[in-house]
């Protein structure tokens, strides 16, 4: 049942058909500067070709375009971003986006954000405020690069409506610097309502510069719900900071869930006055987890949460995490029907 993978020892996977989430070994520019792309040289007249509602994004044009539709219905949210939404789907105007109408998006290709600091989206701008469901489909984010004060991610805020799915962000770069800033390699917040399943940010880092700040491999704040994902990203602070909350998968849980998930990324903060810093969690302040993990070795942190007190998650060792082969021993809850 488990691949042996070289860079990590940890991946989660899910399929529909059988909805399982299992361990396995692994391995912005400025979101307005259009006038650089030019659009597809062919209009396409269907977004949604398998008919499930969900507009298709196969390029960074379009994963760009989603912050001018950000309930994915298939219509820029005001008129003033019909030109920049049009150069990634031309014949949006038709309204042949989704034939049943649309309902959110999905990912049919891997993507890769460019390493040329000349490239509109080298820095970029994380989609804030999404409302509606973002299908990965098991496809990949490449070298993700964010530099912003007070929210970072590919995802600033996913709201009560929106759902993530099926996505791992791999080697991304999020750095927050202002005060009360909150980083995440996959997203700053998920508030109420909100979900992430079978998601994963592997390697990469996620740094935190500012006074009373948040950080987490996977998001900086959950208030949502989180089913088996994973972070194995490097999560820090730098500077003197007056209070910080720092942690392998989330740096802050207020309220939201934890199931079937873990950390095994390297987490370290820097001297300051209240240094909350977890391999799991670095503040727990309310909420449940169950059936989740840190690797005390991978994070270099002998507790999963910092301050608080989750009693679903629990610190093992590498080989310790890697030893059941199936649904059985710590794993035995794993069999999650994500999908219904």
């Amino acid at each position: 049942m488990y691949q042996q993978l070289i860079e990590h020892p940890f991946r989660h996977t899910h399929t529909h058909t059988r909805c399982i989430a299992r361990l396995v070994l692994l391995a912005g520019a400025a979101a307005l500067a259009w006038f650089a792309l030019a659009p597809p040289a062919a209009a396409q007249t269907n977004y949604d070709a398998n008919g499930n509602g969900l507009i298709e994004v196969s390029s960074l044009a379009q994963l760009n375009a989603i912050r001018y539709d950000l309930n994915g219905n298939g219509i820029p949210n005001f008129p003033n971003f019909r030109e920049p939404y049009r150069r990634a789907y031309p014949d949006y105007a038709a309204g042949r986006n989704c034939p049943s109408g649309c309902a959110g998006y999905e990912l049919t290709a891997d993507l890769t954000l460019p390493a040329s600091t000349s490239s509109p989206f080298y820095n970029w701008t994380p989609l804030d405020n999404l409302a509606t469901t973002f299908e990965g489909n098991g496809h990949t984010i490449t070298g993700l690069n964010v530099t912003v004060g007070n929210r970072g991610g590919l995802f600033g805020i996913i709201t009560g409506a929106g759902v993530i799915r099926n996505v791992g962000i791999i080697n991304p770069s999020v750095t927050v610097t202002a005060a009360n800033g909150i980083a995440g390699g996959l997203a700053a917040t998920l508030q109420p309502g909100g979900r992430i399943d079978s998601s994963y940010v592997a390697g990469g880092r996620v740094v935190t510069s500012g006074d009373f700040s948040l950080a987490g491999g996977l998001v900086g704040q959950n208030d949502g719900a989180i089913r088996a994902s994973y972070a194995t990203a490097s999560v820090s602070t730098s500077g003197s900071l007056s209070i910080v909350n720092v942690g392998g998968l989330i740096g802050w849980n207020d309220g939201g869930s934890v199931i079937a998930s873990y950390a095994a990324g390297p987490v370290s903060g820097s001297a300051s006055a209240i240094l909350r810093i977890g391999g799991f969690t670095g503040r727990h302040l309310s909420g449940t987890t169950t059936d989740s993990y840190c690797d005390t070795q991978a994070t270099g942190q002998a507790n999963c949460i910092g301050a608080g007190a989750a009693a679903g998650v629990t610190g093992k060792t590498t080989s310790e995490l890697q030893a059941p082969t199936g649904y059985e021993g710590i794993y035995e809850n794993w069999n999650l029907d994500l999908d219904g």
